[in-house]
């Protein structure tokens, strides 16, 4: 996710309000509040739209879209990992069960 605490400081610093941030970027105010209060998601287009309204240098906007793709990557890995582990322990304890089976069949 774009860190959305650089976007609201630099509105702040410019006084701007959401519908006057929105007219800037060619949006609307519902969808500039949603975004900066993150209850939506925006895209690249996006993300540059609102940095140029903002007057946020270009070199901060690929740097905060850059920390946000590293993030995304982070957590897709950690779910791959999750999602592995998962599945080896499920395995395991099929395993173990069928095991235990074997045994129990064994002794009897």
């Amino acid at each position: 996710m774009v860190n959305l605490s650089a976007f609201q400081k630099r509105r702040n610093e410019l006084n701007l309000t959401y519908a006057q941030t929105a007219s800037r970027c060619g949006r609307a105010e519902s969808t500039v509040y949603r975004w900066l209060t993150g209850q939506s998601q925006m895209s690249v287009y996006d993300v540059v739209a609102l940095a140029h309204a903002l007057r946020i240098p270009f070199p901060d906007v690929v740097e905060n879209l850059k920390n946000a793709v590293e993030g995304r990557a982070m957590a897709a890995e950690y779910r791959r990992s999750e999602a592995e582990r998962s599945s080896t322990l499920k395995s395991a304890s099929q395993a173990d069960a069928r095991h235990f089976v074997d045994m129990r069949r064994r002794a009897a």
